[in-house]
Order: structure tokens, then C-alpha cells, then sequence
């Protein structure tokens, strides 16, 4: 039987779970691609559940991180994260392992559920890649501004083909 890790109130509720050596928890996708699970945590706000999960996917990192450099050289952050510049400009852009296993590259996944319209609200996978993700989600927002404009105009393209490669 589960029991909250910590209680802030009679609506919300935190459980974690964390694997503090290498992954033994691996699965595979019907791409071919590996998996290993390190850690999840749920939380329980009112009718929404957020489950957040770090894991890895079993890659080359040496292959992936040179992918990166050559797939990000020359980007320029989107207005209002400027600050992204530097890192993208040092090269300071690597697959970072998961747990400091060379065989998995980092990746967070996180996904809220609403459990009264029994909906999957958003998706995210994060790779991490240092001083910056990629990343798939199916989550508009991360693509407007506070006004509810896209922050670029390409970037309304961008949301429906990354949404759609995240279904």
C-alpha cells in the first residue's frame, strides 16, 4: 500500500520514489529504443496528478553530444531567453548521463492527469543536454509570450509538429 511522502494539505500529496544505483528498471519501446527508470514522484493537487520521471534512454553519448553541437550551432534563443546565447556559443552542450551511467542519456519525462475529466493534459520529454533540453511536448504554451502570441511566428509550426511527433 502506498503512503504520501509528504502531506502540505488535505489536497495535495507527494510520493517519490528513487533508485540510487545503476537503472535496474529498463524497458523498450517499439522503436528498438531502451529505457531505464531512476526515479518518479506523483503528485496529487485537488483532481490533477503530476508525474514527473527521470530516466535514461540507451544511446552512444559520445555520438549524441557531437549530434547536439552540430544541430544547435548558430541557434540563437528565442526573445526572452537570450540568456541561452552563451551556452549554445561555449559549446557547454553534452548528453548528460543518467546517474553517471555512460549507456543512458538523461531524459525527464513529466505528464499531468486530470483524474475528474480523466484527461492527459500536457506531455513532456526533456533530454538533457547540459545547459540546455530538447525536447518534445505537446504543451502550446511553451511556445507564447504572457500576451498569448507565439514568441516567434515559425514557432506555430514548430508547436503542431512537435505535438504531433509526442502523441
Amino acid at each position: 500500500m502506498l503512503r504520501p511522502l509528504v502531506r502540505t494539505s488535505k489536497k495535495t500529496l507527494f510520493y517519490s520514489f528513487n533508485l540510487i544505483n545503476d537503472p535496474d528498471i529498463i524497458f523498450s519501446v517499439d522503436a528498438g529504443s531502451e529505457f531505464a527508470v531512476a526515479g518518479v514522484s506523483l503528485v496529487r493537487h485537488g483532481s490533477e496528478i503530476s508525474i514527473l520521471l527521470l530516466g535514461g534512454e540507451k544511446t552512444d553519448l559520445g555520438a549524441k553530444t557531437e549530434e547536439l553541437k552540430r544541430n544547435l550551432k548558430g541557434s540563437r534563443a528565442v526573445p526572452g531567453r537570450e540568456w541561452l546565447n552563451a551556452d549554445y556559443e561555449s559549446g557547454n552542450i553534452a548528453a548528460v548521463p543518467l546517474l553517471e551511467n555512460p549507456e543512458f542519456w538523461q531524459v525527464v519525462v513529466l505528464t499531468r492527469l486530470n483524474i475528474e475529466t480523466m484527461t492527459q493534459d500536457v506531455k513532456y520529454l526533456l533530454w538533457d543536454a547540459g545547459a540546455a533540453f530538447t525536447y518534445l511536448t505537446d504543451d502550446v504554451n511553451v511556445y507564447l509570450d504572457e500576451n498569448r502570441n507565439y514568441i516567434l511566428p515559425e514557432l506555430e509550426k514548430t508547436s503542431r509538429e512537435v505535438a504531433e511527433r509526442i502523441k
